[in-house]
């Protein structure tokens, strides 16, 4: 019986190692997801500034000029839907690996808890056994008597 225990133990303790190792694992995901956001978040903001400081047309155009003008506006405007969309994908990924670094968290806890609840149930068996030996020595000694 002590042998299946033993065995069971060293069991959780690879299954307590393992969770530890995917829970890292998956934070150093989360973080390099977070470093994707705060760089999309830049390039859409050095985008935005892009369009916010594009010339302003001259008082008057010719129709090439104008044309011109209004492609360029066009080329910045898709330009800033474009670090949008990126910044969307990033914040969806890292809403992802989130959740991923939240179930391996949680996949080690309950691993910890259970070798917690393991050991005290040794404990508990222990203690049980002593007092049995005990109460045995005791009756012995009582028959010796």
């Amino acid at each position: 019986m002590s042998a299946r225990r033993a065995g069971v133990a060293g069991r959780l303790g690879a299954v307590q190692r393992v969770r530890e190792i995917l829970e890292r694992r998956a934070l150093g995901d989360l973080a390099r997801g977070e470093a994707e956001v705060d760089a999309a978040e830049q390039r859409l903001a050095e985008r935005r500034r892009a369009y916010a400081t594009r010339p302003s047309p001259p008082p008057s155009l010719s129709p090439l000029e104008l044309r011109a003008l209004q492609l360029q506006g066009l080329g910045a405007h898709e330009l800033v839907e474009a670090a949008s969309g990126d910044l969307e994908v990033a914040e969806h990924r890292r809403d992802e690996l989130w959740q991923a670094w939240s179930h391996a968290s949680i996949a080690r806890k309950s691993v910890e808890r259970l070798v917690e609840r393991r050991g005290i149930e040794q404990a508990v068996a222990a203690e049980q056994a002593a007092n049995r030996a005990l109460d045995e020595l005791i009756l012995q000694r009582r028959q010796q008597r």
